[in-house]
C-alpha cells in the first residue's frame, strides 16, 4: 500500500510539471506574438495637430479597402480575373463574361482525361491564407484575405499623401504591411505603416507603429453563405433538377421540345414528329431558363413564396396551384442568413444537344422505330439492352402503323448568376457579391460531383450490356404492397448513377414480384428509383462498384395512394371560447363547435407530404386549392375585385402623416400583399366545392392555410379634436373634456396614445384575410385507408369593424399560440 501511494504521488507531480511546463510556453508564446505586432495607438492619445494625419491615413485606409471588397465582390471573390480562361460561350469558359465584369465560376465542368463527359472543377477562392484562422473551412493560395491585402498595400499610396503637412511635419514612413481579418459581419484591416512624425515649429516627435480600421460588411457570412449554396448544388443539383422539371413538364408529342419518355402507335414515318435542334435550343433558352429567376433561397431574409397557376394542369387539378411551384423555393442549409439572395439566368448561350433514342446527337430530332420482328419471340431494347417480347413486325404492317420510341435524351449547360447582397453595408450604402455556378445535364441526368463515370470512346451510344457498364453481381428486386404486404408486380426499376438506366419492370414469379438483373458499375451516388402509378414512388441509396459480388436481394414497399374526401370547417371566436372555457368536458363539443364556410368566405389551403427521400413523388400530386362554397361572392361575381396598389397607398400616407407606426405599417402592407398574391393565384382558376378530395399515404404532411372574408369591409372615419384650454380666470367653470369624432371612448388605452388633431379617412376592403392556420401533422396507415373524410380546420379572428379594431390586429402565428389544439385535423 505504501509503495502504491508513493507511485502515485510521483505520477502527481510529473502531470503537474507537465502542466505547468504547458502553460509557462504558452505564456511565452502569447507574450512574443503580441510584441510582434503593437496595438494601434487610440488617436485621442496623439497630439491634436497629429491627429489631423492619423484621419487622413485612416481615411485612405477604409477607402480602399472597400474599393477592394468591392471589386471582388462584382467578381465572384476576385479582385484580378486575368488569371482565369475566359471565353465568349459560358460553357467553355472558367468565369461568366456579364459586362462589364468576368463572374467566376464556383462550379463548372471541364474536359478531363478521367471521363469523357468531363470533371467538376471550381475556380472558387479560399476565403483565408494558408494556415489562418478562418470562420469556415476555406485556406490556401491566392485567398480573398490575401488579395485584400496585398491590394491594400499596393494602392496606399493612390491616396496617401502627405504633401499637405510638410509645411508642419517631417514625416518619414516605414513599409506598410496590411492584415484583414474577415469575421462573419465585418472586415478589420490592422496596417503596420511606422510613422515618424516631427512638428517643425517645436521639434515634438511622434512615433505610430500601426493603424486600424473595421468596415462594416458581412464578407465573411456572404462568404460562407455562398459557400453553402455552392455546395448544395454540387452535392444534390438544385438547379439542374428545376430545369429538368420543366423539360418534363413542356417536353412532348406535338409540342415545341421533345420528351424524355414514351412509346406510341402511329402511321408510318411520314406522321412523327420532328424537332430542330436549334429551334428547340432556343426555346429553352428563352422559355424556360427565365424560370430559374424564380428561385428563393428560403434561409435568405427576403425569400418570398412563389404563387402561380398553370395553364397547362388539367380540370382536375385547376384548384391546386402550389405543387410543381414549391420546387422554386430552395434549403441549403440549416444556417439562415440576414441577407438578400437571388438568382438570376444572365441570358446567356446555352449548350444544347439532344439524342435520338438509340442514336448520337443530330441537328433534327425525331422519334427511333421500336425494334420488331417476324417470329413473335421477343428483341433486344436498342436503349437499356433489356430482352423484352415486341408486336410482331407482319401486324403492325397490316395495321399500317408502328412504335416510336419517344425517350429522348438531354444534354444541357447553362449558367447562372448568384447575387447575395448586404443592405446594411458600408453604413447603408449597401453591398452585393456576386459569383457564377453552370449547370449541366447528361441525359437526361444532372451531374453533381460524387458521379464517376468510365472512359468511353464513344460517349453517347451507352449499352447496358456493355462489359464497362456492367458487374456480374446477380441482383433481384422484389416489390410489394406496403399496406396488403401482397406482391405488387409492374413496379418501373430505374438506375442511376450520372446517368439514368432503365432496369425493366418487376415480374410474377413464384408468387412473388421480382426483377433479376445486373446493375451498371457505379462507385458514389448510385440510387435505386422505383416507380408504379397510383403508388408512392421513391428511392434508396446503392452503390454498385464490384468489391462484393455476393447475390444482393432487396426488398421495396410502395404505399398505395388513397383519395380521400377533405372537408374545412372554421373555429370562429365564439367557438373558441366555448372551446377553452367548457373545462373537462370540452373534448366532446371538439366536433360540434365549428362553423361552416359560409358565402363570403373562402379558404386558400396548401398541404404538401413532408418526403422521406428527396427523389420521392409529390403527394398531394399538386398540394393547392382555393375552398369555397357554391354560393361563394367569388364564384357568383358579387366580389369586388380590391384595388391592391390603392389600399397600399392609403396605409403608406397613414404612416407618413404619422398617424400609425412602422410596425403596424408593415403589418398592414404584409397583409395586403398576402391577398394581392392569392387573389393572382386563383385567377381563371376553377373553384373547390365544399367537398374536394385530395391524395394521401402515411406520413408527415405540412399545412398553410389562409381565411378570406370576401365580403365588403367598412372602416369609417376616425376623428380626434383637442380639448378647449381652461381659463383659470373665468367667473364660470370651463368643460375641459376631450371631445372625439366617431364616438370613440376616450378611455381606450390605444385612442388614449394617439395625438389629439388625429383623423384616420374611411377605408373599403373588399377582402380581409382574417384568419387560418399554419401546422404539421401526421396520418397513420389506419387512418389513411378507411373511408372517413379528413377534416381541417382554420381559424377565424373578428372582421375589423373601425380603427379601434385595425390597431388591435395580430398575426395569425400570433393569434395560433395557444389554440393548436383546436386546428388539429380529424376523421370522420
Amino acid at each position: 500500500m505504501i509503495s502504491n501511494n508513493k507511485k502515485s504521488q510521483i505520477t502527481i507531480f510529473i502531470i503537474l510539471a507537465i502542466v505547468i511546463l504547458f502553460v509557462s510556453s504558452l505564456a511565452l508564446v502569447v507574450k512574443n506574438k503580441i510584441s510582434e505586432t503593437k496595438p494601434p495607438v487610440p488617436p485621442e492619445n496623439l497630439p491634436t495637430d497629429v491627429q489631423t494625419i492619423h484621419k487622413h491615413v485612416t481615411l485612405c485606409m477604409y477607402e480602399i479597402t472597400k474599393e477592394g471588397i468591392i471589386k471582388l465582390g462584382k467578381q465572384g471573390g476576385y479582385i484580378d480575373v486575368s488569371g482565369l480562361t475566359i471565353s465568349p460561350l459560358p460553357y467553355d469558359s472558367e468565369a461568366l463574361n456579364f459586362p462589364p465584369n468576368n463572374i467566376a465560376y464556383w462550379n463548372y465542368l471541364t474536359d478531363c482525361p478521367q471521363s469523357s463527359i468531363g470533371c467538376i472543377d471550381s475556380k472558387q477562392p479560399p476565403l483565408c491564407k494558408e494556415k489562418e484562422p478562418c470562420i469556415v473551412e476555406s485556406n490556401g493560395k491566392n485567398s480573398i484575405q490575401e488579395q485584400l491585402e496585398n491590394y491594400v498595400e499596393d494602392n496606399l499610396n493612390k491616396c496617401i499623401d502627405f504633401e499637405n503637412f510638410e509645411d508642419s511635419f517631417s514625416i518619414k514612413e516605414g513599409k506598410k504591411n496590411a492584415d484583414i481579418t474577415i469575421s462573419l459581419n465585418d472586415v478589420e484591416l490592422l496596417l503596420e505603416y511606422p510613422l515618424d512624425i516631427t512638428q517643425l515649429a517645436t521639434g515634438e516627435k511622434t512615433e505610430i507603429e500601426s493603424f486600424h480600421t473595421k468596415l462594416d460588411v458581412k464578407l465573411g457570412k456572404m462568404y460562407k453563405f455562398a459557400d453553402e449554396i455552392t455546395k448544395a448544388e454540387k452535392e444534390y443539383t438544385i438547379f439542374e433538377d428545376v430545369i429538368m422539371n420543366l423539360v418534363y413538364i413542356y417536353g412532348g408529342k406535338g409540342k415545341s421540345i421533345p420528351p424524355t419518355s414514351g412509346l406510341g402507335f402511329q402511321a408510318f414515318e411520314s406522321s412523327r414528329d420532328i424537332w430542330i435542334r436549334t429551334q428547340v435550343e432556343e426555346y429553352i433558352q428563352y422559355n424556360l431558363m427565365p424560370f430559374m429567376n424564380l428561385i428563393q433561397f428560403e434561409n435568405a431574409q427576403n425569400t418570398k413564396e412563389i404563387r402561380f397557376i398553370s395553364d397547362s394542369i388539367s380540370e382536375k387539378y385547376y384548384p391546386f396551384s402550389k405543387g410543381f411551384y414549391k420546387s422554386f423555393n430552395i434549403i441549403t442549409g440549416k444556417n439562415s442568413y440576414d441577407l438578400n439572395a437571388n438568382v438570376e439566368y444572365p441570358f446567356s448561350d446555352i449548350f444544347l444537344q439532344v439524342r435520338s433514342p438509340g442514336k448520337g446527337p443530330s441537328e433534327t430530332i425525331k422519334p427511333s422505330v421500336f425494334p420488331m420482328e417476324t417470329s413473335g419471340q421477343g428483341a433486344t431494347n436498342m436503349i437499356t439492352g433489356n430482352y423484352a417480347p415486341v408486336v410482331s413486325d407482319m401486324v403492325l404492317k397490316m395495321l399500317n402503323v408502328e412504335i416510336s420510341d419517344y425517350r429522348f435524351g438531354y444534354d444541357i449547360s447553362f449558367p447562372l448568376l448568384i447575387k447575395l447582397e448586404d443592405p446594411d453595408a458600408f453604413k447603408g450604402e449597401g453591398y452585393n457579391f456576386n459569383f457564377a455556378l453552370e449547370g449541366n445535364i447528361v441525359d437526361n441526368m444532372p451531374v453533381n460531383e460524387s458521379m464517376v463515370f468510365s472512359i468511353i470512346n464513344q460517349p453517347y451510344s451507352l449499352s447496358m450490356n456493355d462489359p464497362a457498364n456492367r458487374i456480374q453481381r446477380n441482383i433481384i428486386i422484389e416489390t410489394y404492397d406496403k399496406h396488403t404486404g401482397e406482391p405488387l408486380e409492374d413496379v418501373g426499376i430505374e438506375y442511376r448513377c450520372g446517368f439514368s438506366f432503365d432496369m425493366g419492370l418487376t415480374e410474377m414469379n413464384n408468387n412473388k414480384a421480382i426483377l433479376e438483373t445486373t446493375f451498371p458499375f457505379c462507385q458514389f451516388g448510385g440510387q435505386i428509383v422505383y416507380t408504379k402509378p397510383d403508388y408512392l414512388g421513391g428511392s434508396i441509396d446503392f452503390n454498385n462498384d464490384g468489391t462484393d459480388l455476393t447475390e444482393e436481394h432487396i426488398k421495396l414497399e410502395l404505399w398505395p395512394i388513397k383519395e380521400k374526401n377533405v372537408k374545412i370547417y372554421k373555429r370562429t371566436v365564439s367557438d373558441v371560447y366555448n372551446l377553452t372555457h367548457t373545462g373537462p368536458g370540452a373534448i366532446t363539443l371538439y366536433d360540434i363547435k365549428r362553423t361552416e364556410i359560409d358565402k363570403d368566405d373562402s379558404v386558400m389551403f396548401n398541404i404538401n407530404k413532408i418526403k422521406d427521400d428527396v427523389l420521392e413523388d409529390d403527394i398531394p400530386y399538386v398540394g393547392f386549392l382555393l375552398y369555397t362554397t357554391e354560393d361563394s361572392s367569388l364564384l357568383t361575381g358579387t366580389h369586388t375585385v380590391m384595388d391592391y396598389n390603392n389600399q397600399k397607398d392609403k396605409i403608406e400616407k397613414m404612416y407618413f402623416d404619422g398617424d400609425i407606426d412602422k410596425e403596424t405599417r408593415d403589418s398592414y402592407i404584409n397583409s395586403i400583399t398576402e391577398l394581392e398574391n392569392e387573389a393572382k393565384e386563383t385567377q381563371g382558376t376553377v373553384l373547390a366545392p365544399m367537398e374536394t378530395e385530395m391524395e394521401f399515404v402515411p406520413g408527415a404532411y405540412s399545412v398553410d392555410a389562409y381565411l378570406l372574408y370576401t365580403g365588403l369591409t367598412e372602416i369609417p372615419e376616425l376623428k380626434m379634436a383637442c380639448a378647449p384650454k381652461c381659463n383659470p380666470s373665468a367667473l364660470i367653470l370651463e368643460t375641459c373634456d376631450e371631445t372625439l369624432g366617431s364616438g370613440v371612448d376616450f378611455g381606450d388605452d390605444i385612442i388614449k396614445e394617439l395625438p389629439c388633431d388625429t383623423y384616420f379617412e374611411a377605408q373599403n376592403f373588399s377582402t380581409w384575410m382574417n384568419g387560418g392556420a399554419k401546422f404539421d401533422f401526421s396520418l397513420t396507415e389506419s387512418q389513411v385507408y378507411n373511408d372517413k373524410d379528413i377534416v381541417f380546420y382554420v381559424l377565424e379572428q373578428e372582421v375589423p369593424q373601425n380603427w379601434e379594431d385595425m390597431m388591435e390586429i395580430t398575426t395569425l402565428e400570433e393569434y395560433q399560440q395557444g389554440k393548436e389544439g383546436l386546428i388539429s385535423p380529424v376523421l370522420e
